[in-house]
């Protein structure tokens, strides 16, 4: 997907910090599907990825020459529940409920995508049909028990993968024995 081979950090990074990366790729003019890997490099040379595995971080796209479709998710609003809504109790549930609006009748693909620390995880694909113009949502559930590290920051973020590649914001929450 045509763009640059580097791209240098602006930036001194410490570690447990989240920096937004940009990177400019071009487009194949070629219908089809495409992915652009990258990792990581220390200054000394060694590449890295992310996670326990090291894994690249990627982008994917599909390009087509057919017609766009006249419809499409226009935004998502989440919101965090916590069950119960306090204390420390042997089980919690953190519930993210996200809030698609469509401007028309649409069939949707989507991922949640989760995220901690050092790991991020994509979701199975699901689908949404919206028969009209209007709101759905959808929920995300986190079981926390109290073998986990109370204080550990988390995200989720809702990407549409059909009719064609939506990523929206995610949403930070963390786990404790207070509120989320």
């Amino acid at each position: 997907m045509g763009g640059a081979y580097v791209y240098n950090l602006p930036q001194v990074t410490p570690p447990e910090t989240i920096v937004p990366i940009s990177l400019v790729l071009i487009a194949p003019a070629d219908d089809g599907s495409y992915k652009s890997e990258w990792k990581f490099q220390t200054p000394a040379g060694d590449n890295f990825g992310v996670g326990e595995y090291s894994a690249a971080f990627y982008s994917e796209i599909v390009v087509s020459s057919a017609a766009k479709p006249g419809y499409a998710v226009t935004d998502v609003d989440y919101s965090v529940v916590r069950e119960p809504a306090t204390g420390c109790p042997a089980k919690v549930v953190i519930t993210i409920y996200a809030t698609l609006t469509s401007n028309g009748p649409i069939e949707i693909e989507y991922r949640w995508l989760l995220g901690a620390k050092t790991d991020t995880f994509l979701e199975r694909a699901r689908t949404l049909e919206f028969t009209e113009a209007g709101t759905k949502t959808i929920g995300h559930e986190t079981v926390f028990h109290l073998g986990n590290t109370p204080g550990s920051h988390r995200w989720k973020a809702l990407i549409i993968v059909d009719p064609y590649y939506q990523e929206f914001p995610h949403i930070n929450y963390t786990y404790d024995c207070g509120a989320y």
